[in-house]
């Protein structure tokens, strides 16, 4: 998390031009607000933690898709997803 000036009402003023689709703005704001009381305090520090997490679910989707769509293995392609992401970040250079 960075130590930026901006608020959590700065991130939901960004974030009001998201499409009028009611159930991803329900799991939008949700996510929104747990991560705000886990901490995260900034408008990037949100945003950031909440593209990370879509696209860890859309990968995880992808896995569950190529698996054959089975029942019950959301946590273990979550999971996996998240590995894969963790390990393509490390060949990443630092700046």
């Amino acid at each position: 998390m960075s130590d930026g000036a901006t608020t959590y009402a700065d991130a939901t003023n960004r974030f009001q031009e998201l499409p009028p689709n009611e159930q991803s703005s329900q799991v939008f704001w949700a996510s929104a607000i747990n991560l705000h009381n886990e901490g995260y305090q900034s408008a990037d520090d949100i945003a950031t933690a909440l593209m990370d997490s879509e696209k860890t679910g859309l990968r995880a989707y992808e896995k569950w898709e190529a698996g054959g769509r089975p029942e019950g293995a959301h946590e273990r392609h979550w999971l996996e997803a998240e590995a894969e992401e963790k390990s393509d970040g490390e060949d990443l250079p630092q700046t």
